[in-house]
């Protein structure tokens, strides 16, 4: 469909937005293949008011993966952090350890000498 025809036919643009949309969000959805494709097979025989409210329901199933994204990844950087700093602070005891050991080691020498 041209850019022309969509705009001779906003009702054809707004549909295939629709249809689009609604491909995405069956493809993001976490429901299972088989399931999938059953919509897809339905989706000539639904009513417009049954369309919308699969789509409803994929909306809100998008927007919660959306968010709960959001909060793992919070949550790693979170983590992450914590991380990093125990590395440090183990970095900082070993290198203390060493130093000890090695001024220890030059000690017990040097009485030997």
């Amino acid at each position: 469909m041209t850019a022309e025809t969509q705009s001779n036919n906003p009702q054809q643009a707004s549909d295939a937005a629709k249809a689009r949309r609604l491909a995405f969000l069956l493809t993001q959805s976490v429901m299972p293949q088989e399931q999938k494709e059953a919509w897809i097979h339905l989706l000539p025989v639904m009513e417009s008011s049954q369309v919308d409210v699969l789509m409803e329901i994929l909306e809100k199933e998008h927007a919660g993966y959306i968010e709960s994204s959001k909060t793992f990844l919070d949550d790693l950087k979170r983590l992450e952090g914590e991380l990093t700093k125990q590395v440090e602070s183990l970095k900082q005891e070993e290198k203390q350890l060493i130093e000890a050991y090695v001024k220890q080691a030059i000690e017990k020498y040097a009485k030997e000498d």
